[in-house]
């Protein structure tokens, strides 16, 4: 598959460009779902798929307290992330490496509930389960594949993001 990397040899991330923004943007608007993948324990991935609202080039999602998914990302906060097939987006997709992390300040929890609720997207959330049952987390992405069906063979433009404060950074998209 032919991939166009904006990553530098030397490992620097390269400048997103306004279309390749536009284009991450339109797929993450058009879907609702997407699927996590994390690392188990014993070595096998666990994939599945979860809501999730984007903001500011970070994804957002809840999980049970409870669940393998939570305890996975607590023990190793690197995940791939898919979305796509959507209606607006049949032939394009994103395959994303991300961080995990929880967030736990209650008032970016409030400002994300804001968020939520003022979008269609939200509606996708409800019934919202009880506070203390769930944990809020943040996938910040680190390498973006923006694959295009619709362009024999199935091309892929890879998107290196560096860590915010490092060398080559790039802070959302």
């Amino acid at each position: 598959m032919p991939t166009d990397s904006l990553s530098c040899s030397g490992g620097e991330a390269g400048k997103i460009s306004a279309e390749q923004r536009r284009r991450i943007n339109a797929i993450l608007d058009d879907n609702q779902v997407m699927t996590l993948a994390t690392n188990r324990p014993d070595g096998w991935p666990q994939a599945t798929p979860v809501n999730y609202l984007h903001n500011g080039g970070l994804l957002y999602f809840v999980v049970a307290r409870n669940s393998q998914k939570l305890a996975n990302i607590q023990q190793d906060g690197r995940v791939s992330i898919t979305v796509g097939g959507a209606r607006k987006s049949q032939t394009s997709g994103l395959s994303i490496a991300a961080m995990v992390t929880e967030v736990t300040e209650g008032e970016q929890i409030a400002q994300l509930n804001t968020l939520l609720w003022n979008t269609p997207a939200g509606k996708a959330y409800s019934p919202h389960p009880g506070a203390n049952s769930i944990a809020v987390l943040k996938a910040t992405p680190r390498i973006i594949s923006l694959i295009d069906y619709a362009l024999p063979p199935g091309q892929a433009q890879t998107i290196l993001i560096e860590e915010p404060g490092s060398r080559g950074a790039i802070s959302g998209w």
